[in-house]
């Protein structure tokens, strides 16, 4: 039985990927899938929730003079926990997902001479993979335009996330809800998993322009936005499994995360991208120009948007069904459905020689 350690935290687009790889290594071989991550953020829960081992690391973050001081510290006290688990019960390999706290987990493994992997979900690398990207036997990017900022050692393999994403069934269906009119289009409106107030606020103003269509909107788990559209063939929900939306609408509004954006690509949804401003490196802006650029997918930035711009740009789309056709298609092209396996494969070829 392989000893198999993933760090992975922060937000979604770092540990759904990371929970899709493991469910690709259960269904191969027999193994034993130990997770890390920082023990006050979301993968504290989330982890355990399905089911696996977690080792919660006390790492800080700050911008702060003194803010960053304690960050390597903790960050060393973190390594050297590593370095000392790792050689109690040494991995088979180690893989790390991004985010800082992946930081100590992967380098202990580096230095203990342990197989290690990295991988990168977004079109531009964040700091901690570039920094690692130096050091581990494997990288593996979402984006081929990706693979120009790491060594020979980088593959463009995609995104586990679109693997899970390809094999999701559902028994029900969203148009079966009595909300909906079966005859018309549904439009989906998802703003990541807390939401954004500011988009909301414009999504409710362009409503009223959008009554031909039922309309599914995602508000949020942590959205004060307090929608007034009251119209027929209107939902809203703080909630919902983002890849049965992405495969059952006819059109979507969403943010440009990394892994949202693979099960884009998987599922060949047709979409109008408004990328949140607020991430590091504005990051989800250039994931989405990936999509745009091959004619995948509509980009709006947040700085342009008005309930105008979102309605007229969603009335001309559906003007032309040939114009979305085509951006199904070449989404499509983008998709990376084998991407665990190919991981899986690596890491086998890489251990065994």
């Amino acid at each position: 039985m392989k000893n198999i350690v993933i760090v992975a935290g922060g937000t979604g687009g770092h540990i759904y990927p990371a929970l899709a790889l493991a469910n690709e290594l259960q269904n191969q071989e027999q193994v034993k899938i130990t997770f890390y991550g920082a023990s006050d953020r979301m993968e504290a829960t989330l982890f355990p929730q399905h089911g696996y081992c977690f080792v919660g690391l006390h790492v800080k973050s700050g911008k702060g003079i003194f803010s960053k001081i304690v960050s390597i510290l903790t960050m060393l006290q973190s390594f050297f926990y590593c370095v000392h688990t790792f050689l109690k019960n040494r991995p088979d390999v180690v893989i790390g997902f991004g985010n800082y706290i992946s930081v100590p987990v992967v380098l202990a493994g580096c230095v203990l001479k342990i197989p290690t992997m990295i991988h990168e979900q977004n079109q531009e690398p964040g700091k901690a993979n570039l920094f690692l990207g130096k050091f581990v036997d494997m990288v593996v990017v979402s984006f081929s335009s990706s693979l120009s900022f790491f060594k020979n050692n980088a593959r463009y393999y995609g995104n586990p996330q679109s693997t899970l994403a390809s094999q999701k069934q559902f028994q029900t269906h969203l148009k079966d809800d009595p909300c909906f009119d079966k005859n018309k289009p549904l439009i989906g409106f998802m703003m990541g998993s807390l939401g954004s107030s500011s988009v909301s606020k414009i999504i409710d103003q362009a409503c009223d322009q959008l009554k031909d269509f039922n309309l599914l909107i995602v508000s949020g788990k942590a959205n004060d936005y307090n929608f007034t559209a009251s119209q027929e063939n209107l939902k809203i929900v703080p909630y919902i499994d983002g890849v049965q939306l992405l495969k059952e609408c006819d059109l979507c509004v969403c943010r440009a995360g990394a892994t949202t954006l693979a099960e884009i690509a998987s599922c060949g949804t047709c979409t109008i991208l408004i990328p949140s401003p607020y991430v590091p490196n504005n990051h989800q802006y250039y994931n989405g120009l990936a999509l745009s650029n091959v004619g995948g997918a509509r980009l709006i930035e947040e700085k342009d948007l008005t309930s105008d711009l979102l309605a007229n740009t969603i009335l001309s789309m559906f003007q032309n069904p040939a114009y979305m056709q085509s951006m199904r298609e070449n989404v499509k092209t983008l998709a990376k459905n084998d991407a665990a396996r190919l991981m899986v494969e690596w890491i086998e070829e890489f251990i065994h020689g």
